[in-house]
Formats: structure tokens, C-alpha cells, sequence
């Protein structure tokens, strides 16, 4: 096989695609890795690559170290429908883009890469075993969590922090953090003085300073928003950037965690062990407790930390709690004085108050013209107030003294709590709320980074896994199996065989049944009776009697085995072939240019002595039904002679060619034995070998002479005769 070393080792790789490549990848191997190892997810997500490119450059590189194309297997359009309908079947059970993608690089492949095809075959040979064993309610969650399988945001862009700074001393530190581009999330600043540190612990609630010099002394070492460090660490400097390539994954890094818990148990089982072997189940499923602290935005979760609750509430709600608790004051002085009988009345004190606050009369003075029991009740009040409101601000028996005063102890309405001092309590809470918020993300930072790479390559384990899985839920519903292959033969034989296409429609409750069928096509090394490894056959019967259905399953299970796929038949054997042809009914006559171009091709297909499958599905359609005979009758007789050509021919006109050719060839039939009240047939779906089936007309010719009057019935008895005489 050919090797790949570089990118312009790949057919269809030009300077500009390989730009696109080098920039994303930094480097030329890492390039090539990708494209070898299959990683259609992330050669799409390249801007000016995209999916049907990065698919294209992949099949590229297949082709050229397999030596082949999928065009030099299935050389006509027909038999490329074929394929692509097999493949549209298989990635309708796919449950990630990556499987649906990466399908269209598995073709059919020549007799001389037998060991890959056989290597394939081993690989997905116990797919659909493997699926049995797993419970339906674990497959069902799997699959669920693999349907959250994407690929990952690499591309980070965190919101600028303005609560903390990094500082040094250092020209060359300061340096490399402009390089690492910490700049673009936080500022960074170089200082010669150590006054300035002291100006920067006032502004932000925590100063990163890395420092090679000394230069802080004592009178910094209890100050406790001041982080020193000797080097640069992201974890510590940084963490949201850590913390965010996870936040900003988070369903897929999810989908990623509880698959390796679901999987587990799973994981010394077959096929599975393989795929899974770089998959760190331990660090995984802790990752997914650790997951449950963060949300996508990348900050602490909701109900991750009671502290971090609090002071979000207390900074979002504490203007309102204050209004409140500012009404409740006002009101309830209103209601106690208002309702008093002293010997002022106590709507002219309220009076006097309300004017106090409006005149600026002096508090001192106040309290000289005024009863001994208001300036108690004020007072009272505005304690009761207090001692309210640090209950519900939950504040620890340290914060307490911070509400102290909040309220001015004034003879006077309104009573309004003090501006300053409310401003004064939200930065604090604010500040608390930002630094336990950091120093629980740096914990959480410290956790997660290294679990990076085991998350990528997870999700490669697991995309690999989807396409195993997707590979038996098909061969499960569909009845698939291992196939037999060789180079010591070239032909195709099979038991219970069925058509793909027709067992879709029955899994979609649109047909009944599917009939399965026993065939051969050439030799193989059992013999079915009435066959004698005839390698041209023609296969006669009447419409809709299930010739092209036959035609079909040849070409599904020849196309899936050389795959590397199991296919519908319940034991089958195929001698390999390098060429894969089908001509599927012609619509109408030819033109003269058409048809000489079609005889064109058929003397190809002759004088190749290539090891290929040739199907023709009713090819005297493309003209005139005589001329027809003798074409095919004469081409039959060529094809005979090259033994590693298999030719089978869906024809109406196989009693004329039986006539014509002057080598053995076999006729098989599909017998329509009648017809039913309605005039549909009643077919025996599997073949009769070395026989000429009846036609549909002949067969409603028949019912109409018994069914018919005695004038009638002459008619048709005459005609009827032409048949049997023919």
C-alpha cells in the first residue's frame, strides 16, 4: 500500500486547501494525522474546508493508500445508486454527524485488498451480537447520549475580567504574558514601585503578582486580596479560560461522562474493549460530579454552593430588601405614633417630624418639644428594622456589625437608610461573592485541567463506538451476517437472502413480508442443485414477479461484503470481484448515438479480463426487441469464455436467446403460478433454476379463457396457443 507522509501526498490537496490546513493544525503531521485517522468532525469545522470537502480529502487519502477508487469498483451510475441507498439505510441509524460522515469513506474494495476487507469484516462481525447484549433501557440511554456527541469549541472567548489584575516586576514576565495573550481577558500591568501595589489592592478584589525581585514587604503579607506567585499558572491566573472550555462543551462533555459510566461495565466485551481503550472511565465519571458546579455560561452553578447563593441574592436583592425594610419602618412609626394619645396629638407629631425632615430643624433640638415614648418608638423601630434585615440577609455573626447604623437614628420621617453605607454593604457583598467565586473556580480549574485530553479523546472512542453500534442496529434489524469471501473463486452464493430495500419498506409497515431467497451467480464452493457454476445467466419470469428485487440482492450482498459489511443473507459466500457493473432498465428506446455508446460498453465489458459482476436488467428495452436477441444472445456467448466474469441478464426474451447463443448458459424463473379475483400475481419469489417462467400476459390469457363465455373463450384459446406453441 502507499504511504502518506505529506499533504501533498493527497490527490486534490492544492496550496490553498493545504493553507487552511497548516494554519488550523500549526504543523504538517498533524495535518496528515487528521485526514488518516478519519477526523471528519474537525477537518469540517475549518473555515474554507467544510464537510463535503473534509469528506472528499479523506476518501482522497483512502484511495490512495488502498491503491483504488470507488469508481474504479462500481463503474456505472446504477450500481453507485445502489451504494448510495445501502448507505442511506445505514446512516439512518447513526446517532452522531461523524458516523453519517465517515460511512461514505467505507466502499466496496478489489480482490487484492482482501485483508482489509477481511479485517473489516472481523471488526464489525460482532456488532450485532454485542448489541443483544446490551439491556434495552442502557442501549436506549446510550444512544441517547450519543446523539449529544459533537465536536468540541476550541475556540475560547471569555469575557473580560475587570476584578482582578496580574502585576510584576518582571520586564521579561511581563513579556511572556503579553505573548501568552492574557492581556485579551485581564489586565496586566509592569510596576517599578511598590506604591503602586498598594494602589491596585484598593481598586480590584484580587491582585496576581509574580514577583522575582522581593519587592513585597511585611506590610503586604496580611492583605487578603493579594495572590503572590513565582511563575505563570493559567490555573491560578486564569481559570475561567480552563473552566470554559468545559462550560462552553458542557452537554457534549455531559453526553461524554455518563457515557463512561453506562459503559463500564461494557468495557471488556469484544470489539468494544478495543474501541474503548483510550477511554479514562475513572477520571470520567469523576469529571461528571465536578460538571454538576458549573453552568455554560462558566460560572458556579446554581445550588453548587450555598456562599455563592447568598451573596448573588444579597447583591441582586439588596436595594429591594432595603426599600422594603425602609417602608416597614416608616409605616409602622406612622401607625404607632398616629394612634398614640399623648399629650400632643399624634398626627401634629407626625407633623413636626415629617417638617423636621423637610426644615433640617436640629435632632437634639427635636427631642426637647417631643414626648419621651416617640423618640423610643423611633428608635425601636429602626433596631427591630436592623435586626429583621440581617435575618433575612442570612448574615453570619461577622457581618452583623456591617448593618450597624444603616438606618440614621434620626427624629425624623422619612427615615431613609444612609446612601453611602448601602453602597459601602454591596460592595462588599459583591466582592465577597467575586473572590469565593474565584477561588472555587480555581479549585475546579486545578481538578479539570488535565482532564482535557481525556475528554478529546473520549469523544473520538465514542464517535468510533456510534459507527460499531450503528453497524449492528442495522445488521440486528435487517437480518445481516458475516459473508465467506475468497480470491479462489469469483461468484456469489447465498441462502434466505433479502432485498434491502424491500425489508425497509417492511420495517416501515408498508409491506407485509419479504420473502427471503436461495441463489448463485458463478462458482463458489457449494453448489446448489440445479446449478452448475454458471457464470451467465439469465433470469426470465413474469412483471413485477421480483427479477430486478433479485437483481438487487446480488448487488446489495456483493457490494456490502466487499465493504467489509455483513449483509442480508443468512449465510452466503463471494468470490471477490474487482468490478462491479449494473444497467438498470432502460426508459424506452435508445436514440442511435445512445445505443451505439451502449454497445460501445458492452464490447468493454467483453474484451476486460478483469474478475467484475455484470447485471443487466432488461437491457432489449434500449430497442427493438428481435435485434435485442441477437445482441445479447451473441455477447453471452463472449462473456462465457472469460470465467471470472459473472454476467446475469433480467430479460423477457430468454426463450429467443436459449435459441440464439452456442454456449451453456443457465435460465432461471421466477414462476408466477396464476393470478388472484383481483389479477395480481401469485408468485413463488424464490428462483427456478434451468427454467423459462411465463409471462403475465400468458398467465391473464389463460384465466380469461376459463372464465370467460364460449365465443369469448375461442378467442383467447387461440391466443393462448400462440404461447404454448412458441
Amino acid at each position: 500500500m502507499a504511504t502518506i507522509n505529506k499533504l501533498s501526498d493527497i490527490p486534490g490537496v492544492g496550496k490553498t486547501t493545504a493553507s487552511l490546513l497548516l494554519d488550523y493544525f500549526k504543523n504538517e503531521e498533524a495535518a496528515v494525522n487528521a485526514i488518516l485517522n478519519k477526523k471528519v468532525i474537525e477537518l469540517s469545522s475549518i473555515p474554507g474546508v467544510g464537510r463535503t470537502k473534509a469528506i472528499r480529502l479523506i476518501r482522497a487519502a483512502m484511495e490512495k493508500i488502498y491503491g483504488t477508487r470507488l469508481r474504479d469498483i462500481l463503474r456505472t451510475d446504477d450500481a453507485m445508486m445502489i451504494y448510495h441507498k445501502i448507505l442511506n439505510i445505514i446512516a439512518s441509524y447513526a446517532k452522531t454527524d461523524y458516523t453519517k460522515d465517515v460511512l461514505q469513506i467505507y466502499f466496496p474494495l478489489p480482490s487484492s485488498k482482501i485483508d482489509i476487507i477481511k479485517h473489516r469484516l472481523a471488526y464489525f462481525g460482532n456488532a450485532r451480537h454485542i448489541i443483544t447484549q446490551i439491556s434495552s433501557d442502557i442501549l436506549t440511554e446510550i444512544l441517547s447520549n450519543l446523539s449529544k456527541l459533537k465536536p468540541l469549541k476550541k475556540d475560547i472567548r471569555l469575557k473580560r475580567i475587570t476584578d482582578r489584575i496580574i502585576i510584576t516586576d518582571d520586564e521579561k514576565i511581563y513579556e511572556k504574558l503579553q505573548d501568552a495573550g492574557y492581556s485579551q481577558y485581564i489586565t496586566v500591568d509592569l510596576i517599578t514601585k511598590k506604591e503602586m501595589l498598594r494602589d491596585y489592592l484598593q481598586g480590584y478584589s484580587i491582585v496576581f503578582f509574580i514577583s522575582r525581585h522581593g519587592i513585597v514587604t511585611e506590610e503586604f503579607s496580611e492583605v487578603d486580596n493579594l495572590e503572590i506567585l513565582d511563575e505563570i499558572d493559567e490555573t491560578k491566573l486564569l481559570p475561567e479560560k480552563i473552566i470554559f472550555f468545559f462550560s462552553s462543551n458542557l452537554d457534549v462533555i455531559k453526553a461524554i461522562s455518563r457515557l463512561a459510566e453506562l459503559l463500564e461495565s461494557y468495557s471488556q466485551v469484544g470489539t468494544i474493549k478495543d474501541i474503548l481503550s483510550d477511554v479514562d472511565f475513572s477520571n470520567l465519571k469523576q469529571m461528571l460530579k465536578l460538571l454538576t458546579m458549573i453552568d455554560e455560561s462558566g460560572d458556579i452553578a446554581q445550588g453548587a454552593n450555598k456562599s455563592i447563593d447568598r451573596y448573588r441574592r444579597l447583591v441582586k436583592e439588596l436595594d429591594l430588601l432595603i426599600a422594603e425594610k425602609e417602608l416597614w419602618i416608616n409605616e409602622t412609626i406612622r401607625n404607632k405614633i398616629g394612634s398614640s394619645n399623648i399629650t400632643l396629638n399624634g398626627r401634629q407629631i407626625l407633623s413636626i417630624l415629617e417638617s423636621a425632615d423637610n426644615e433640617a430643624i436640629d435632632a437634639d433640638r427635636l427631642k426637647q418639644y417631643l414626648p419621651e415614648d416617640v423618640t423610643e418608638t423611633i428608635l425601636e423601630t429602626i433596631e427591630t428594622a436592623e435586626e429583621s434585615l440581617a435575618e433575612e440577609l442570612q448574615l453570619t455573626d461577622e457581618e452583623i456589625h456591617l448593618l450597624n447604623g444603616i438606618f440614621p437614628r434620626t427624629i425624623r420621617l422619612p427615615i431613609e437608610a444612609i446612601t453611602s453605607r448601602v453602597d459601602e454593604l454591596t460592595e462588599y457583598f459583591k466582592q465577597k461573592l467575586n473572590t469565593t467565586r474565584y477561588y472555587l473556580l480555581q479549585n475546579l480549574a486545578q481538578k479539570l485541567k488535565n482532564l482535557k485530553e481525556k475528554v478529546l479523546s473520549a469523544l473520538q472512542c465514542f464517535f468510533e463506538l456510534d459507527l460499531f453500534l450503528t453497524i449492528g442496529r442495522f445488521a440486528l434489524d435487517y437480518d445481516l451476517n458475516i459473508p465467506e469471501i475468497s480470491n479462489d473463486y469469483h461468484g456469489a452464493t447465498f441462502f434466505n437472502g433479502r432485498n434491502l430495500f424491500l425489508v425497509q419498506q417492511y420495517l416501515d409497515k408498508k409491506i407485509s413480508e419479504v420473502v427471503p431467497v436461495t441463489y448463485s451467480v458463478g462458482v463458489s464452493p457449494v453448489k446448489l442443485e440445479g446449478t452448475n457454476d454458471e457464470n451467465v445467466i439469465i433470469i426470465s419470469g413474469a412483471n413485477s414477479g421480483g427479477k430486478t428485487t433479485l437483481l438487487q440482492t446480488i448487488l446489495q450482498i456483493v457490494i456490502l461484503g466487499q465493504m467489509g459489511f455483513p449483509v442480508p443473507a443468512k449465510k452466503s459466500f463471494i468470490g471477490l470481484f474487482d468490478e462491479i457493473y449494473y444497467y438498470a432498465k432502460a426508459q424506452g428506446v435508445l436514440s442511435a448515438g445512445a445505443f451505439e455508446t451502449s454497445l460501445k460498453r458492452m464490447a468493454e465489458l467483453v474484451i476486460s479480463k478483469s474478475p467484475k459482476l455484470v447485471c443487466f436488467d432488461e437491457w432489449e428495452a434500449s430497442t427493438e426487441a428481435d435485434a435485442a436477441a441477437k445482441i445479447i444472445a451473441a455477447t453471452l456467448d463472449m462473456f462465457y469464455e472469460n470465467k471470472s466474469t459473472c454476467v446475469v441478464f433480467v430479460s423477457h426474451l430468454a426463450d429467443r436467446i436459449r435459441k440464439l447463443v452456442k454456449v451453456p448458459i443457465r435460465i432461471d424463473g421466477i414462476e408466477a403460478k396464476g393470478l388472484d379475483e383481483n389479477l395480481n400475481l401469485i408468485v413463488d419469489r424464490s428462483p427456478r433454476f434451468n427454467y423459462i417462467a411465463r409471462s403475465m400476459p400468458e398467465l391473464i390469457v389463460k384465466r380469461l379463457a376459463k372464465t370467460t363465455t364460449t365465443k369469448e373463450r375461442e378467442i383467447y384459446e387461440k391466443i393462448l396457443s400462440l404461447f404454448t406453441s412458441s
